[in-house]
């Protein structure tokens, strides 16, 4: 990975994007303001790599945050998918430290996939960044995806037969059941970002994977992107506020991650809607990251429409009924999960959320879809554990977060951090 320095707008061979605005604090600040409530004394992460798009927002992000008196913490992490990306994240680490920035490199330990690297690597990036925000107490988990990155995620999905919601491109806030996922720079171009860097004299680096063919955002932007406008994401806006709005009306998830739906009520909606309805559900229930094929939820759309029975399955869900439409996880792929103890939290069939102990322990499906802890040592178990609670990667409804004063900053969500769910 190269150190790209600080380069005067006064060089004789100026970049293409010194011709762009920097982004000023105040702009950022309208951006963040569409993205409230938040905390009076907000606790904040970013997802920090060192490059010039989460460089830039690192710096924004922590004036905003020092203005309300409130926390800023990077989140770096190390994939280990190239020799020396541990030395480059403790290097990120150290330009944190002399900003008096808080930051935790989180890594990527174990075997890596032989195929699917991108994909597996965004995944388990996610996954530590969530841990790690559960652990400090942390709601608002800011990521640098700027205008380029939602114009390619719309032609990506385009290329694969996306339905409206994955054509309406990336959401400026993704809400997971403990904390929320923010993009303020979503409208912008990265061109300003990296204007911004050099309008205050600041270093950035240049990771080689972000020229390596091998990926398919690379090669799209070899191609070149289509503009598609910031009107596709504000589109995906509307949907997200529809849909929050609707679905308690109608659906309701149980306690063991079982769904029922008011087929009458689901028929009166605008067909978008419906669409994205029996799309929510079946990411719930089924406990998957990502949608169900377009063509796959349009057939079970056409039954649900009808008056015939239904009994079909999307989604890794069964769906069953007539005016009430039961909606259960499907008994098969269910995995069998065990770990040595000090796991904390694990997330089983990205549904269940298991408190497990120290010591080993297996979890595995008891009957149907629902959990059971084994412990695999004449050890007892400690009072209260293990626990088990519905928490899927997808929720029903997304929380809406209390605006008041901040908690304990040693970690855990306190008194001001806390949560309550949409009506």
């Amino acid at each position: 990975m190269q150190l790209i320095p600080f380069s005067s707008p006064s060089s004789a061979k100026m970049a293409p994007e010194a011709a762009h605005e920097p982004l000023g604090r105040a702009e950022f600040a309208e951006a963040m303001a569409a993205l409230a409530p938040f905390e009076s004394c907000p606790r904040l992460a970013v997802a920090l790599s060192g490059g010039p798009d989460s460089t830039a927002l690192l710096l924004l992000a922590d004036e905003w945050v020092r203005i309300r008196d409130g926390t800023l913490v990077a989140f770096i992490v190390d994939h280990g998918l190239r020799d020396g990306s541990d030395e480059e994240a403790r290097t990120v680490a150290r330009h944190c430290s002399t900003r008096g920035i808080a930051s935790r490199v989180l890594t990527w330990s174990g075997p890596k996939p032989a195929s699917a690297i991108e994909e597996k690597a965004r995944q388990t990036r996610y996954h530590l960044l969530e841990t790690a925000c559960r652990h400090y107490g942390v709601l608002h988990l800011l990521t640098a995806h700027h205008r380029q990155d939602h114009q390619e995620t719309v032609a990506l999905r385009l290329e694969a037969g996306s339905g409206a919601m994955g054509l309406a491109g990336m959401s400026r806030c993704v809400e997971r059941p403990a904390l929320r996922i923010l993009r303020p720079l979503l409208g912008v171009h990265p061109a300003r970002l990296k204007a911004t860097l050099r309008e205050r004299g600041e270093h950035w680096l240049d990771d080689p994977m972000n020229r390596n063919p091998r990926f398919a955002r690379v090669r799209l932007r070899r191609q070149g992107v289509p503009e598609c406008g910031s009107g596709n994401s504000e589109r995906r806006t509307e949907l997200e506020r529809e849909l929050a709005r609707v679905l308690p009306r109608m659906a309701h998830v149980d306690g063991r991650g079982v769904a029922t739906l008011d087929r009458p009520g689901w028929q009166c909606l605008p067909e978008d809607v419906r669409l994205l309805v029996l799309v929510r559900l079946a990411m719930t229930v089924g406990g998957r990251a990502y949608p169900p094929a377009t063509r796959k939820t349009d057939r079970l759309a056409r039954l649900l429409h009808s008056e015939a029975t239904v009994a079909a399955t999307l989604g890794r869900c069964r769906w069953q009924g007539g005016r009430e439409v039961t909606i259960r996880r499907e008994i098969r792929n269910l995995p069998v999960v065990e770990g040595h103890g000090g796991e904390g939290d694990v997330l089983w069939d990205g549904r269940f959320r298991v408190s497990v102990p120290d010591g080993p322990w297996r979890i595995h499906p008891a009957g149907g879809s629902f959990p059971v802890v084994e412990r695999l040592s004449d050890r007892p178990w400690p009072p209260g554990a293990p626990s088990i609670r519905f928490a899927p990667r997808q929720p029903l409804t997304g929380p809406l977060f209390r605006n008041g004063r901040s908690g304990d900053r040693r970690g855990g969500l306190g008194t001001g951090n806390s949560l309550i769910q949409s009506p």
